[in-house]
């Protein structure tokens, strides 16, 4: 919470409960789209799932964004970036 705040450059605790309600969102969404939650354990994809959970609530955070669609672009490439490599993984795996 508190990297996410100051990533959105937040001092106070006003906005905390729709900050936790996006990072839950964005957890929820990358595991929905096929990241594996280990990754959000592992010190090899910590950084990739902070960076996917920063950008998403950049994108998310506040009425009149004029980056939204910047950053939701960039979201979705560090989503299907962690997706395809744990699929990779999986194959690997199976031969």
């Amino acid at each position: 919470l508190e990297e996410v705040k100051m990533a959105l450059r937040i001092s106070n605790s006003a906005y905390d409960n729709e900050i936790k309600n996006l990072i839950d969102a964005c957890k929820s969404d990358l595991e929905t789209s096929g990241v594996a939650p280990s990754y959000f354990l592992e010190a090899n994809y910590r950084a990739l799932i902070k960076q996917a959970i920063i950008t998403y609530c950049k994108a998310q955070f506040g009425f009149d964004n004029q980056d939204a669609s910047r950053l939701n672009e960039s979201y979705e490439l560090l989503k299907q970036k962690l997706a395809i490599v744990y699929h990779e993984e999986i194959k690997e795996e199976e031969e």
